[in-house]
């Protein structure tokens, strides 16, 4: 690991990241929307437009009722918002409430792997990172 303070937008992170994740965070900040085909942009609207509308058709189930609950506002500090409110709490229960709001209905089922993951299995908390460093609006 290198002395460096971090990727732009995330001082510090040096620290605990290892090589690996260091590139992937690089690669992640530096990668611009020019560098996608129409294919890989319309690809991934689509998970987030489906996953996004799970998310908000669970919003009033009982779950995700708890969850937002534990999801309490914070005044200080990173922050990010849970899906369908203003609501800022921590970035971990933001991703716990919105990730329970994601995958209570699983009915978000447009996308087939070989390995059985999903996309939305990240989306609930990938908006986090780039709500901290101010680029939630670039990416969506």
């Amino acid at each position: 690991m290198s002395s460096d303070p971090g990727p732009e937008g995330a001082p510090g992170l040096q620290a605990s990241a290892s090589d690996l994740e260091l590139r992937l965070i690089d690669y992640a900040m530096t990668l611009d929307h020019a560098d996608l085909s129409d294919r890989a942009v319309h690809q991934a609207r689509r998970r987030i437009v489906d996953t996004m509308a799970g998310a908000l058709a669970a919003y009033t189930a009982a779950p995700s009722k708890i969850a937002r609950k534990l999801a309490v506002p914070v005044a200080d500090g990173p922050s990010a918002r849970v899906f369908g409110s203003l609501v800022a709490t921590t970035p971990e229960m933001a991703a716990f409430a919105n990730g329970t709001m994601v995958r209570f209905l699983d009915i978000n089922d447009t996308y087939r792997a070989k390995d059985g993951s999903h996309p939305s299995d990240n989306l609930g908390h990938c908006q986090n990172p780039a709500e901290i460093v101010g680029r939630m609006a670039a990416i969506l």
